[in-house]
């Protein structure tokens, strides 16, 4: 038994050993941007760009305002009219970009209502654009150069940033649930959300201001939207034949979201006004329209009718003779 002992424990030291594993090491692994951060940057990058060319110009609800009357929209629900300018800014501090805002009612020559500065950067967390409220500490002269406003002539109003992501050709931007509080007029705090649907020639914004008894203290009665349209730029002529004398007045600034001007041609004051008309219902077709009236009236003794992308539109009626030619050829 002790000889069959002493042959195991030496086969035992004879046979090969398991080689010794050392422990695992921490391996040291650096994080760089994946090649998805950077396609994501990209598309925002583009997004940025499209979206500053989309919104910058000159915008107007007039159609809306004009049509719904003859719609029967009640009188509680129609929208007033706006007149909004957004103009790119070199100034810096507000964001990737900034924009110079301001908003007129009842149309180019209305009363300033609100100026604002935007400032829109893209944000890679939110695969979005972000659009920051900057309002004015104090009122802003109209002819402000808005390449030389400063950030700290400015409050940004927290919480009311807009979000934006693109869906097909358009930009749809929303405050974030909860988030946006404003103080009213009477000092009531008020709960904000705001809309935007952006797309080449038309803006629909939708805010609304509900105070703490869910009472509506501004937005539209039935959440229905402004519906802005964007404005092209014309210079036009008038004139007038009166004793074998013409008189003609050259420089007529118009747009054709019911842009209107008050002409005095001698002893005789008309009125032009051109407007891009889309009509709401029937089957007429969009046309470009300048009508001309007198006596200070918004009634038409006449008007011209084209095609809406027409370069240019004329009339004739009577003594007198009008013609508008858009600024940007297309």
């Amino acid at each position: 038994m002790l000889l069959v002992s002493l042959f195991y424990f030496a086969a035992l030291a004879d046979a090969p050993q398991a080689p010794v594993v050392a422990a695992p090491q921490p391996v040291r692994v650096e994080f760089g941007n994946s090649p998805n951060d950077k396609l994501i940057a990209d598309i925002l990058a583009k997004d940025l760009a499209d979206f500053s060319a989309q919104i910058s110009g000159t915008w107007d609800s007039e159609l809306q305002s004009f049509f719904e009357p003859e719609l029967g929209v009640p009188e509680a629900q129609r929208h007033a009219r706006l007149h909004v300018t957004v103009r790119p800014s070199a100034a810096t501090g507000f964001g990737e970009r900034a924009f110079y805002v301001q908003y007129r009612a009842g149309g180019e020559s209305g009363e300033i209502v609100k100026t604002r500065v935007w400032g829109i950067s893209a944000s890679q967390s939110q695969k979005a654009l972000l659009m920051m409220r900057f309002d004015p500490k104090t009122a802003i002269a109209t002819d402000t150069a808005i390449d030389a406003i400063k950030p700290e002539d400015f409050v940004r109003i927290m919480g009311c940033d807009l979000t934006f992501k693109r869906r097909a050709n358009a930009f749809l931007g929303e405050t974030s649930a909860g988030s946006c509080h404003l103080a009213a007029g009477d000092g009531r705090n008020l709960n904000v959300t705001e809309r935007h649907d952006i797309s080449a020639n038309l803006w629909e914004v939708s805010d609304i201001g509900v105070d703490a008894q869910g009472q509506r203290v501004f937005g539209n009665i039935d959440g229905s939207p402004t519906k802005l349209r964007r404005a092209s730029a014309f210079t036009c002529w008038a004139g007038v034949s009166q004793n074998d004398a013409p008189i003609v007045v050259n420089g007529i600034s118009l747009h054709d979201q019911g842009g209107s001007a008050n002409v005095v041609l001698g002893n005789q004051t008309i009125r032009l006004r051109l407007r891009n008309v889309e009509w709401p219902i029937g089957n007429n077709r969009p046309s470009l329209t300048l009508y001309l009236s007198q006596n200070n009236d918004d009634f038409a003794q006449i008007y011209a009718w084209t095609d809406p992308n027409a370069n240019r539109i004329a009339l004739n009626f009577n003594a007198f003779q009008a013609s508008c030619t858009r600024n940007e050829i297309r």
